[in-house]
């Protein structure tokens, strides 16, 4: 008999992210080759004369096989040098660690082809042959997603653990506690009857906001936090969330410090978190600096804090001491002073500043006085995805800006104006730039059918990022996009750590795994799709529309599903799958005939001309069908989402 493969794992030291390595290392290499003996020792130094061993971790002598980076903590060079599981995986840091272990399974064939253990594939492998060597720097040094939607802990651990095994590297929470996501979900807003509600409270966020840290430093990924708040928790107002208050309980000595808009300082629109501080005075600057060092003090795990404005536009100060200034320099001041009280505490920090809505354009005359502790990140909310920044022609982009008029703006919606915006603040002294977009966000399944759009969209832009300065992205987005495939997460995380990989070949390999041998059926069809659905939610659409084009093209994309439904029903009865994670899709595929059917049924409705209230039934059709299908496909699909973007689209008390 012969005997059971051996593979020895010298861990490097006892960080946690490197112990997670080795462990997830010989997890799956267990799971690979159940008979094979999978050990793992620990050393404290690297050294080569010792024969037949997989070192894994960081080490003097192997971080001179890495490319040169130009910041070991952020950029994560990884080095894989491995002969029949003999060798080394190490990286720039611990994170990047993790992530070549990661891609080291990759190679030896481990899918993990949406997010959670029903989307892992792990061959049986004999362990004894492999020669794998790699040495690469991702692309983007920016590799993050930002909580958004509705989720539980389970649906945020799982996206958390999938996006570290393809190789991205961050993570947002936005407010000081993000209960307001997880009790979307736990107490299924927006009238879902179908799940039944589960009591949560404010406790019960702040519990999962501590795990879910917890489970982003075990991995050392950068944590990013907070953004929205700032004008509120400063000031002792609700910052849990966007929602509102009474006006009437704000203290006067708050209220004076309130933006002056229309002759009152008041809460817009009754929510602190879209109410904008009067900048100008120094008692306000003084409790938002403060507090932000505070915050920084008690976290010291949080490697960016997001220091955002109010989450509405055209709400700033109109006092005498503000008006006259753009509020980007008021901006500016108020980060400088935040600055300053970081560096009086030791506390080193980075500071994300946001170019978003008002302060969209540079500053006129202010200038960051420590600019190494700043990232600029643009958010260009308003931009449409029926196309990508890869569509501007950037050697005629307009010489004038979009035009800035205090509290009377109209954001750009097209890409040409939002590059030019970008691109004003060029000579602005902040080297470290990314883009907060909202490819997952604002581009649903009823404006996406097939998620080929919006992928390809999300490709072309981040081909598009060094042209435009920028280092990467932090998608602001669903935690549960995947339905009824991750073909559009896969090419972002692909395309994000290499700007060269071909579209085809990240989508054509995706489907290979997840479909088996007729996935270029799978592609054909979503593809159709995707190029038969209208990009049709839009907030200054007139309510009554008739277009003959869109209208056919609904109609025949209805004919592609009939055509496909005895197809899929064949392969699904017939086939003899690779693994079971092939039959599940194949299952979410024939569930994704009936939502796409009833999406498309409406939208003939739609640009047949009829109004609101003549369609409502086929609105209703629509949401519920996605309540019924929440239970089977509430990992794939944010139920929540849709239902906010009918909503949108029906603006009418009867809609829901």
């Amino acid at each position: 008999m012969k005997a059971p493969n051996t593979v020895t794992i010298a861990r490097l030291g006892s960080h946690k992210t490197v112990i997670m390595a080795a462990s997830e290392l010989k997890k799956y290499l267990n799971l690979m080759d159940p008979l094979a003996l999978v050990d793992v020792r620990i050393y404290d130094k690297f050294d080569a004369s010792i024969p037949n061993l997989l070192w894994v971790g960081i080490d003097d002598e192997l971080d001179k096989n890495l490319k040169p980076v130009e910041d070991k903590s952020l950029d994560d060079a990884i080095c894989i040098e491995v002969t029949d599981f003999c060798g080394f995986i190490t990286g720039a840091n611990e994170r990047a660690v993790l992530i070549a272990v990661y891609r080291f399974l990759k190679e030896l064939g481990v899918r993990w082809l949406c997010p959670g253990k029903i989307g892992e594939v792990i061959p049986e492998k004999i362990l004894d042959k492999c020669q794998i060597h790699i040495n690469e720097v991702p692309s983007m040094r920016h590799r993050t997603i930002c909580i958004e939607g509705a989720i539980g802990y389970e649906h945020t651990y799982d996206l958390i653990d999938w996006m570290t095994k393809m190789g991205m590297n961050g993570y947002l929470f936005q407010f000081f506690v993000p209960d307001f996501f997880f009790r979307r979900w736990y107490l299924h807003e927006r009238n879902n009857e179908v799940m039944e509600p589960i009591p949560f409270t404010r406790e019960d966020g702040l519990c999962i906001h501590k795990k879910l840290i917890e489970d982003v430093t075990d991995r050392s990924l950068i944590h990013h936090a907070v953004g929205h708040g700032w004008t509120a928790e400063p000031f002792g107002l609700d910052a849990s969330g966007w929602d509102y208050v009474d006006d009437d309980t704000v203290p006067g000595d708050i209220r004076e410090m309130l933006a002056m808009t229309n002759g009152k300082r008041q809460l817009f629109g009754g929510a602190p978190s879209n109410t904008q501080a009067c900048y100008s005075n120094p008692k306000a600057i003084e409790k938002i600096a403060k507090s932000v060092a505070d915050h920084c003090e008690s976290h010291p795990d949080i490697d960016y804090i997001h220091v955002w404005l109010a989450d509405m536009r055209n709400n700033f100060c109109e006092c005498e001491n503000c008006r006259d200034i753009r509020p980007t320099d008021l901006y500016i001041k108020m980060l400088n002073r935040v600055d300053e009280e970081l560096t009086s505490r030791n506390i080193d920090t980075k500071i994300v500043m946001i170019s978003y809505n008002d302060v969209s354009w540079a500053p006129q005359f202010e200038k960051l006085n420590n600019p190494d502790r700043f990232s600029l990140m643009f958010a260009p909310i308003t931009r449409r995805f029926d196309s990508s920044y890869a569509d501007v022609d950037l050697d005629n982009l307009p010489e004038e800006e979009w035009p800035f008029e205090l509290n009377r703006l109209v954001m750009p919606r097209e890409n040409t104006p939002v590059v030019r915006l970008m691109k004003g603040w060029d000579n602005f002294k902040v080297y470290d730039r990314s883009v907060f977009d909202y490819h997952f966000w604002s581009t649903t399944f009823i404006s996406d059918i097939g998620g080929f759009k919006i992928a390809d969209v999300m490709s072309r832009d981040i081909k598009t990022y060094k042209k435009l300065g920028l280092d990467g992205l932090i998608s602001c987005q669903v935690q549960r996009c995947s339905f009824p495939t991750n073909v559009p997460m896969q090419v972002m995380a692909d395309t994000l750590w290499n700007e060269n990989v071909s579209f085809d070949t990240v989508v054509d390999d995706y489907l290979r795994d997840a479909f088996g041998k007729e996935y270029k059926t799978v592609r054909n069809y979503l593809e159709t799709l995707s190029k038969l659905t209208a990009y049709w939610v839009k907030n200054e659409e007139p309510d009554v529309i008739v277009n003959d084009e869109l209208r056919e093209k609904n109609e025949k994309g209805i004919e592609i599903i009939k055509e496909h439904r005895e197809v899929f029903a064949k392969i699904l009865e017939d086939s003899d799958f690779e693994n079971d994670v092939q039959k599940m899709f194949w299952k979410i595929l024939i569930k994704h005939l009936d939502l796409a059917e009833v999406t498309l049924k409406l939208q003939v409705r739609k640009f047949s001309g009829e109004s609101p209230e003549e369609r409502l039934d086929a609105t209703d059709a629509v949401a519920n069908a996605y309540r019924e299908a929440e239970p089977e496909l509430h990992r794939f699909i944010d139920v929540w989402r849709q239902l906010l973007t009918l909503g949108f689209a029906t603006p009418i008390e009867d809609a829901h």
